[in-house]
This record gives C-alpha cells, structure tokens and sequence, in this order.
C-alpha cells in the first residue's frame, strides 16, 4: 500500500518550530485503539520522540518525514493531508473521503537534550 502524506503551509510552519526546538526527534502517527471498542476503531495522534525508529515505515510527504506502525498503515487513505489550526492549536488529519482526527495535537516526548 502506497500512502501519501501532504502538509499544508500552516502545518509546515508548525513542524518547523517544533524541529528547530528538538533537532534529534521525527513525526509519527500513532494509532490509538484504548477505549475505542474493536480493534478496527481507533484514532490517529501526532507524536514527535527521539525514540529510534524500530517497527515503523517512513510514509511518502512533501516535506518532513512522518512514520507510522506497518500494521496501522492499513488504516490510512492513499492521499492524506495534515493541516495546522492556529485558532484551535490543533493538526488536522484528513482525506477526500474522511476526517481522520480533527484536533490532534503533537505529543513531544524527547528523551536526549538537543546538541546545540
């Protein structure tokens, strides 16, 4: 399965400040399943960590990478665009035929102090 993922402007922006805070980390898209129900229901969340990349495939993107679970790659559309609300602090995970999450923040979770 080939996904791709579009950052607007506004998420580019956000992104941006985030990398020039922690310069070691990478994005990643977190499929979260606790108290959805069934396995197949869960919701998408940002993350950003300096984590090493073990189990996750690089997503195709316009700009910055983002990584994600193999297995949770079957829960995204092929042309996926991530935006940023300055209004509500919020990304936006979305496709042509679907609202992924509408108010995902990014949870920073950095373990090394940036080397300056």
């Amino acid at each position: 399965m080939s996904v791709h993922i579009t950052w607007t402007e506004q998420a580019q922006n956000k992104i941006h400040d985030i990398i020039k805070q922690h310069p070691n980390g990478h994005f990643v898209l977190n499929y979260d399943r606790e108290g959805c129900g069934c396995s197949d229901d869960g919701i998408y969340t940002l993350g950003f960590t300096d984590e090493p990349i073990q189990n996750e495939v690089q997503i195709d993107t316009n700009s910055v990478p983002i990584y994600v679970m193999s297995y949770n790659q079957v829960y995204l559309d092929n042309e996926m665009t991530i935006d940023y609300d300055e209004k509500t602090k919020s990304f936006d995970l979305k496709s042509l035929n679907q609202i992924m999450n509408q108010t995902m923040s990014c949870v920073i979770d950095i373990k090394s102090k940036a080397s300056n």
